[in-house]
């Protein structure tokens, strides 16, 4: 643990937690977590950065979380919208939090719409909070699996790389590098 700004070799190997507490005082009394299951690891968290704007939908085997604006659909196991964040098209996930605005449909087991948050827009979920001052418009619609008819998502796989081009290929393109008079 430091103290006063001293580093120890503890400190350096913990890593942060990015995840915010939840704003409930229920904690621990949630589902239990659940195995994931064919030797396949989660994703990594992706993230549009605040200002940034995708056009297109996004899916993603891991966590999505829009501080910026998707103008398309996004699908992830856990999908969230920051404070600043928009999704002008339909969320669907695990779990989907909503702080900031969602402009379309939310299909997920849990759905969590903060007092930041604006759906507006259909909701299909077995859990729904709300929590004073989120603003809803649209239906809802409790499921024991909302997600049953929606095709699962493709197991992340490893990033595609090339192998490099031998450099008697590039030779031909390049030329010998001198240049003649």
């Amino acid at each position: 643990m430091a103290i006063w700004g001293n580093k120890t070799r503890e400190d350096e190997d913990t890593p942060l937690d990015a995840t915010p507490a939840p704003a409930s005082s229920n904690v621990g009394t949630g589902p239990a977590p659940r195995a994931i299951t064919g030797g396949a690891a989660r994703s990594g968290v992706t993230v549009i950065a605040a200002g940034a704007v995708v056009s297109g939908s996004i899916s993603s085997g891991g966590d999505i979380q829009v501080d910026g604006v998707v103008q398309g659909d996004v699908r992830a196991e856990t999908v969230t919208v920051g404070n600043g964040g928009a999704v002008e098209g339909s969320v669907t996930g695990t779990v989907a939090t909503v702080r900031g605005k969602v402009t379309g449909n939310v299909t997920a087991r849990s759905i969590q719409l903060a007092g930041t948050g604006a759906i507006a827009g259909d909701l299909t979920h077995a859990i729904l909070v709300i929590e004073e001052g989120g603003a809803f418009e649209g239906r809802s619609k409790r499921l024991a699996d909302p997600l049953a008819d929606v095709p699962a998502l493709p197991a992340a796989a490893a990033p595609a790389v090339s192998a490099p081009e031998p450099a008697s290929a590039l030779a031909g393109e390049l030329g010998d590098g001198f240049v003649n008079s």
